[in-house]
């Protein structure tokens, strides 16, 4: 739903138009697209480096649910500084935590952050499409285990 009102789709790149489809067609040719091309090189890459103790393996959600937190994670992984170091690094960091952003500084980043209104109409519509059995999305949920995607 996302890709419907921005461009940086994998299909825009093959000059398919998701705004010409229903949404449930619009679902289906993101998720070809990302099982052809971004879940393979994720598994990938997360299977060579996921047991390298030099390798620090960060998942997206961290960010979303505990964010100070994981940026403290990440500054300790890639430098080990001081405690009052951190602890300004992740103030810096802060900046870039949507849970600290005003509503004015959310509008202005909402062309990459799709509306929780449209964010739980795609997890419904992906559901339904998962419960008919659909090939393409069985693929990318199959493809994303791994990644601990569900």
């Amino acid at each position: 739903l996302y890709h419907r009102h921005a461009n940086d789709s994998l299909l825009q790149s093959n000059s398919v138009s998701l705004l010409r489809r229903d949404i449930w067609d619009g679902m289906r040719m993101e998720a070809r697209a990302v099982a052809a091309s971004t879940l393979p090189q994720m598994l990938e890459v997360y299977s060579r480096t996921a047991r390298n103790p030099n390798v620090l393996v960060v998942w997206l959600e961290e960010f979303s649910k505990h964010f100070k937190r994981t940026a403290r994670k990440i500054f300790r992984h890639l430098a080990n500084p001081a405690e009052n170091k951190l602890e300004q690094l992740v103030a810096l960091a802060a900046v870039h935590d949507k849970d600290r952003m005003s509503n004015k500084e959310r509008d202005e980043q909402a062309g990459h952050v799709a509306h929780p209104e449209l964010k739980h109409l795609g997890k419904l519509i992906f559901q339904q499409l998962l419960d008919a059995g659909d090939p393409d999305i069985l693929r990318v949920v199959r493809m994303g285990a791994p990644l601990r995607y569900e």
